[in-house]
């Protein structure tokens, strides 16, 4: 299986895009697929502090009710990895295994809808409402190709003044799906983008593949 390139492999602490429900004997199974396909501290290495990601809370912002409702429906298929930190760099995972090929089409379509790309840009410069001067560039990434049937990516660039110099801090999502599986990653990190994201995806893919056959 070939690694997934930078194009094809880097979705967001302010996007990443709650409660598990009850799930019959058979989705149980599915999410012990998505557990093992999750992300985990020896994928990440030594050096990183792991805790809960936070939970999601609706942004008030119009242009992300296609996402958020999305988000709200595949919440029961969904596992996540910790929140893993290293300095100011950042890494989340959550991965869904749905019933059917078709559910996890429709979850990944969400994401393509031209209005989360002004979600994450609104959602964004919400998140950076109290820093003077700073300034969000987001564009689309390039996940075709790759060991996977589809996918969708964003990155953005956040620019904030810190006297003489601005700090810069780079902002990763991508979802790729591979049959009924979706599996997301986030990634920040100051002037660039994480250098393990494309090893981290590649994993979660491979993992879930396996665990969909």
């Amino acid at each position: 299986m070939r690694p997934i390139t930078r194009s094809a492999a880097v979705v967001m602490s302010a996007f990443t895009i709650l409660a598990m429900t009850a799930l019959p004997a058979a989705a149980k199974t599915d999410k012990q697929v998505a557990k093992a396909a999750s992300i985990t501290a020896k994928d990440v290495g030594r050096g990183w502090t792991a805790k809960k990601q936070a939970a999601d809370k609706p942004s008030g912002i119009s242009e992300c009710s296609v996402k958020e409702a999305a988000d709200k429906r595949a919440l029961k298929y969904k596992f996540e990895s910790p929140d893993f930190q290293q300095g100011d760099a950042r890494v989340s995972n959550s991965v869904y295994v749905f019933p059917k090929v078709k559910d996890a089409q429709a979850y990944l379509a969400a994401f393509q809808d031209p209005s989360t790309i002004d979600c994450l840009q609104l959602g964004l410069e919400a998140a950076l409402a109290d820093s003077a001067g700073a300034s969000v560039t987001v564009e689309n990434l390039d996940v075709t190709g790759g060991p996977v049937d589809d996918g969708v990516g964003f990155l953005a660039t956040i620019t904030i003044p810190d006297g003489a110099t601005d700090a810069t801090l780079i902002f990763e999502a991508v979802a790729f799906r591979v049959g009924r599986g979706v599996t997301g990653i986030t990634t920040n990190n100051a002037n660039e983008a994480l250098p393990i994201t494309p090893d981290l995806a590649t994993a979660s893919i491979k993992r879930l593949k396996r665990g969909l056959r």
